[in-house]
């Protein structure tokens, strides 16, 4: 659903970790690789499950009524290792049911990403 944009994924992880580091809202062109490379790097694990996480993300629409924190949890279930799934599906688990509720509902034609909630 959020494709991995070789502009993005040809950066280094420091060139990453620089441009997200502190940034109070990042370009979501990196969630994926990040997602891609978390098994990798403690950092972009932590970094992911954190924007999963904050509030801000929770609400803060990206377009129409999809949140800025949907992309980080639909980046890692595509790109991460299981681990990482079953970390994000706690945070996940966390958010207001009305949130997971419209989540659902927007991937729900998505079988890779509907198996990890049934």
């Amino acid at each position: 659903m959020i494709p991995v944009i070789e502009a993005y994924n040809s950066k280094t992880n420091e060139e990453i970790k620089r441009a997200i580091n502190g940034a109070k809202v990042i370009n979501v062109n990196y969630y994926p690789v990040l997602a891609k490379r978390a098994s990798q790097d403690v950092f972009f694990e932590n970094f992911l499950l954190t924007e999963l996480d904050r509030k801000e993300n929770l609400e803060e629409k990206f377009f129409g009524f999809i949140k800025i924190a949907w992309l980080p949890l639909i980046s890692i279930i595509e790109n991460s290792d299981k681990a990482l799934i079953a970390k994000s599906l706690a945070v996940f688990n966390k958010w207001p049911k009305s949130e997971k509720e419209n989540f659902l509902n927007y991937v729900k034609n998505e079988k890779a990403i509907m198996k990890h909630f049934e």
